[in-house]
């Protein structure tokens, strides 16, 4: 591609520029921006010492030692466990003279709300014209913070981690993007989240870099233009994860009570007992989780030197059993405009928004290790119990799911009581140390009379009735609809409601009186039932599997001596619950499925891909090598061909070992395309697929080989579209 050689050039040219200019300091350059930018700005571990770097000029940054980022430590007690008294949290503090400056701080302008989930990068850039040369050294987490702070990368290539008016907070009004960016000649290592990571950057160089150890991606660039990865290897995700994404939400929602009790306080005001009570708690977790890590390298219940002891419930939710991601995970990921946690792209009308120019140049991607986890949702129902009953379909408010501030669904399912159905407490509220703290924000922003402090609180989708059945206020159930024997969400159906259980029976409903209000907007009062919304995470991202690279939504991309080995999804199954016509589905909106899923019918949370390359033009691959695909539960491909691509010449195309997982059996064997029955995929095993809406393509050089899969014979070809030539 030209702009390959065109961007070299100018990064070269300007290194020469700064290196010309002289040599400085971090401190140097913070003190006077205006004289020591554009110059050679040697970094130490010490300049990380208090927080994210924030590059606000043309430079070059040049390391001078590994980092071990570890901001803000917090203290110790003599005994090796973190200080409950504290000053600092591994968090931005107003007790830090450096992190209140206004210019290179975290509390003034747009970046006051983008730092308000924490140190989310080593390096924020947020200029044009930069040059970061590891100079052959590391930038990674520290264990310690690493427990403390789940969304990280080691570079972010903007001055907020999401676009504007995307991601569970308002992180800002004004996205300061990165262009002309050369990062260079060393590792980024440890990470909760990406190594690198970014947003509409433009004309961004990666070289000689290798990234490895983190949870989610090595890179994960959304809408970026002009980007060439050459000569980059990523070596794997994490093995060592020991907490749950639910354990991010505890934290987040810790640090955010902190934030609105501080404006109440200024205010001559206070928060309730509950909100503080459920802020104690969620404390208490943190700290203890936090020592249990780091003095013992895994979560426990209990045990003779804890003063703290977590509910077997906050250890189910918080533990990560597996060592690895319990979401969606990628090698890389290039994606469109916005974050890539929807669905997969099912057409190219972009309108502009797509990520173009983008070369991947002798790069290797490798040991892609996940095992994601569905954890269910609910959203608010529109149609009358009585008409579901009657075989009317089920609707729902897509953007009413049950969630809280910090974007984290109401795990229904751990925070009421499903163990015994023959228990007088089943369907009561039973309570985590996730949900319990949701509820309480909801209440707090409920009651919150102040427009701004309202805002402090984000944006919460949670019903009264379930702060109500937290504090007992009403003896509130949440029960399966229309079941003579209610059953769990695995097995029974998926409309929930909450009802009163000292109430009497009603007509249309053998439960008794239930909650009520105007669902359906026609001004009189309906039953409050919920659907159950499969298909997501512990933040209703839409599951995908796991990917070794993907590409959605790009203009013009090239793949050139590129390798994708190792890539394994450990997840199971989906639940796989019937819905009210007595079928097993989530298809879309109406079938229990996710409102973002789109066409994706069925789970893909256990699929495994290769490489996906998903509503693409103009792609060139030539020498691309794929091996050891496997999914343990579902369908596995090498590489998967959909969402419109078209305009495609790939050529020395390689796929070997690809193998799914455990046969679903003959009786629950169901078409694909006209799935209606079953949420789980028939395992199969298939080198290239490139679906019917594939156009424009031409496959030459292929060969395939070692797929395995029990039952099903696998595929080495699964061609749907007559527009892909295989030569």
């Amino acid at each position: 591609m030209i702009f390959v050689s065109k961007l070299q050039s100018e990064m070269e040219r300007l290194e020469r520029e700064y290196e010309s200019k002289g040599t400085t300091t971090w401190a140097a350059y913070k003190s006077d921006p205006a004289a020591n930018s554009k110059k050679v700005i040697e970094l130490t571990a010490a300049d990380f010492a208090e927080g994210t770097l924030r590059v606000k000029h043309g430079m070059k940054l040049k390391l001078m030692g590994d980092v071990q980022f570890n901001p803000n430590r917090g203290s110790f007690l003599p005994n090796g466990k973190v200080d409950p008294a504290r000053t600092l949290d591994w968090f931005p503090s107003r007790t830090v003279a450096s992190n209140l400056d206004p210019s290179f701080g975290y509390f003034s302008g747009d970046v006051a709300q983008a730092y308000g989930i924490g140190f989310f990068a080593a390096i924020a850039i947020e200029a044009e014209g930069v040059i970061v040369d590891l100079n052959s050294y590391t930038i990674a987490m520290h264990k310690e913070f690493s427990v403390m702070q789940q969304f990280w990368a080691g570079i972010e290539l903007g001055d907020q981690p999401f676009p504007t008016n995307s991601g569970p907070f308002n992180f800002g009004s004004d996205l300061r993007r990165a262009k002309k960016v050369w990062i260079k000649n060393g590792i980024l290592g440890y990470s909760t989240h990406q190594n690198l990571h970014a947003n509409d950057a433009q004309e961004v160089l990666v070289t000689s870099v290798v990234m490895k150890d983190s949870t989610v991606a090595g890179v994960s660039m959304n809408g970026t233009k002009k980007l060439a990865i050459i000569d980059c290897e990523f070596k794997g995700h994490r093995k060592d994860v020991k907490v749950r994404g639910a354990f991010n939400e505890v934290r987040l929602q810790q640090k955010l009570i902190e934030g609105y009790k501080a404006s109440k306080i200024a205010a001559g005001e206070t928060i309730s007992a509950e909100l503080q009570a459920s802020y104690d708690a969620g404390k208490l977790v943190v700290e203890k989780v936090f020592n249990d890590i780091i003095l013992t390298g895994a979560i426990r219940a209990h045990d003779a030197a804890d003063s703290t002891t977590l509910s077997a419930e906050d250890v189910v939710m918080l533990k990560n059993m597996t060592g690895l991601s319990d979401a969606i995970s990628y090698g890389m990921v290039f994606n469109a405009v916005d974050n890539a946690t929807g669905k997969f792209l099912e057409t190219r009308d972009l309108k502009g928004n797509e990520a173009a120019e983008i070369a991947i140049i002798r790069t290797n991607i490798e040991a892609c290790t996940a095992a994601p986890i569905e954890v269910l949702a609910m959203s608010p129902a529109i149609v009358a119990a009585q008409e579901v009953e009657a075989g009317g379909e089920v609707l729902y408010d897509v953007n009413a799911q049950q969630r809280g501030t910090t974007g984290a669904v109401l795990d229904f399912m751990h925070a009421f009581d499903y163990a015994d159905p023959t228990s007088p407490t089943y369907g009561s509220w039973k309570g985590n140390i996730v949900a319990n703290m949701q509820v309480e924000i909801a209440e707090a922003q409920r009651l919150e009379t102040n427009a701004g402090r309202k805002a402090m609180l984000g944006q919460i989708n949670i019903e009264p009735l379930f702060t109500d059945a937290k504090r007992g206020t009403h003896d509130y159930k949440l029960l399966p609809i229309g079941t003579a024997e209610p059953a769990v969400a695995e097995e029974g159906n998926k409309v929930y409601l909450l009802i009163d259980a000292e109430g009497t029976a009603t007509a249309d409903l053998p439960f008794g009186p239930i909650a009520q209000r105007d669902i359906d907007g026609d001004g009189v009062a309906d039953d409050l039932e919920f659907v159950v919304l499969a298909q997501g995470d512990v933040q209703h991202h839409v599951l995908k599997g796991n990917l070794g690279l993907h590409a959605q939504g790009v203009s013009d991309l090239t793949l050139e001596h590129v390798t994708v080995a190792g890539v394994e999804n450990l997840g199971p199954k989906g639940y796989g619950y019937e819905n009210n016509h007595g079928e097993m589905g989530y298809i879309g909106d109406l079938d229990g499925g996710h409102g973002g899923q789109g066409a994706m019918a069925g789970y893909f949370g256990n699929h495994t891909r290769g490489v996906a390359i998903t509503a693409c033009t103009g792609v060139s691959i030539k020498d691309l090598k794929v091996s050891g695909i496997k999914s343990g539960t579902g369908p596995a491909w090498g590489i998967e061909l959909k969402g419109e691509a078209s305009d495609m010449k790939i050529e020395q195309i390689e796929v070997k070992g690809v193998e799914s997982g455990t046969t679903l059996g003959a009786t629950a064997k169901v078409e694909i395309k006209g799935m209606k029955k079953y949420p789980n995929w028939q395992p199969k095993s298939v080198g290239v697929r490139a679906d019917e809406t594939v156009a424009y393509t031409e496959i030459k050089g292929l060969k395939v080989t070692g797929l395995v899969q029990p039952v099903e014979a696998p595929k080495a070809l699964e061609i749907e579209s007559p527009s892909v030539k295989v030569l």
